[in-house]
């Protein structure tokens, strides 16, 4: 255990951050009412840091070879995108208008891989989805343990 463990966040949990209608700033619920919601590691996570090192490790290679092209190849909201689906756990995800559940074309619940969060954090229309996913998951304070004053 690190001497400064009482200084440290829990950042290797997870938390589920409920997810908000845009129009109405209402959670998203289900006709049963059950909030709709993503959970996430923190992005300053282990899984955080490897993919953060992985991203610096291609650029170095890259510039050591005299290849400056990722800096102009990779956008850094794309990189926010993947290192988000890459800290993506798990989901219910809810139509805010019909209050159903999101199912793909064999009528199942969405599975939530890494692959499929990247598409979801990328796309244009979804794209409040992932503002309101990677300000939590960004948010130390939401992985902060208080304790409980008596």
């Amino acid at each position: 255990m690190s001497k400064f463990a009482a200084l440290a966040a829990n950042v290797d949990t997870t938390i589920k951050v409920e997810l908000t209608n845009p129009v109405t700033q209402e959670p998203i619920r289900d006709k049963d009412g059950r909030a709709a919601f993503i959970e996430v590691l923190s992005t300053d996570s282990q899984a955080g840091r490897e993919f953060d090192k992985t991203r610096r490790k291609l650029s170095a290679a890259r510039q050591l070879r005299g290849r400056n092209q990722l800096a102009a190849m990779d956008d850094n909201l794309e990189q926010m995108q993947a290192k988000l689906a890459r800290l993506t756990r798990s989901w219910y995800l809810v139509d805010p208008a019909t209050g159903d559940p999101v199912v793909g074309a064999d009528g199942q619940a969405i599975p939530c891989t890494e692959e499929n969060a990247k598409e979801l954090y990328s796309l244009g229309p979804t794209a409040y989805i992932f503002r309101q996913v990677w300000l939590e998951a960004d948010e130390t304070a939401n992985f902060i343990v208080s304790s409980s004053k008596s």
